[in-house]
């Protein structure tokens, strides 16, 4: 017959021997894993410079340069600092936006509000803003380029409206700040 406490004594040492194998391997998954910011621990501070607009819509600088400050305060990697006291300036420009309809709706006989029949019509589009920026750090004589030119591609929907430029500048104001965000992503994960 089994003694119930030898039982337990060897569920108890086989239960440590389990926690402790457990440990080891949760030790040894995290083992890369990596607490803080990613930036190059030269740069501590970044500034929003300046955004050429080749577009037509002259407030898309605007948004993104809010956008940008917004990302890095949200980030925490880098602080925003002023242009002559940044470690780091991204700059850049807005190169273009697209408009494409990605949705339709069928138009049958039996809907009154139109006159058109039997067609499809655009319900939903997606705006994308194309962003080009780079990163320098501000020198007297001949800035450094640190981050060479890239690309990110901001991307928001937008349906119909009665005004439709209302959502189009909404969707337009939301697309840019996405591509902010990657921008910012771009500079404090790009180390």
């Amino acid at each position: 017959m089994n003694d119930p406490r030898t039982s337990r004594i060897s569920f108890h040492g086989a239960g440590r021997t389990l926690v402790a194998a457990a440990a080891l391997l949760l030790a040894a998954g995290c083992a890369s894993y990596h607490c803080g910011s990613l930036m190059h621990p030269q740069f501590k501070t970044v500034a929003v410079g300046e955004f050429s607009n080749k577009t037509e819509d002259a407030g898309l600088t605007v948004c993104l340069r809010q956008g940008l400050a917004e990302a890095f305060m949200t980030d925490g990697s880098l602080k925003l600092a002023t242009l002559a006291d940044a470690d780091a300036v991204v700059q850049g420009r807005i190169l273009q936006y697209q408009t494409s309809a990605i949705g339709f709706k069928y138009i049958g006989n039996n809907d009154p509000t139109s006159d058109y029949r039997n067609t499809y019509q655009s319900s939903l589009y997606q705006l994308a803003v194309t962003v080009e920026f780079e990163v320098i750090i501000p020198h007297p004589k001949q800035p450094v380029l640190v981050l060479d030119k890239r690309t990110v591609r901001g991307i928001a929907e937008f349906g119909t409206l009665p005004d439709q430029t209302i959502a189009r500048d909404e969707a337009l104001r939301r697309a840019t700040r996405d591509a902010a965000q990657q921008v910012a992503a771009a500079i404090t994960e790009g180390w």
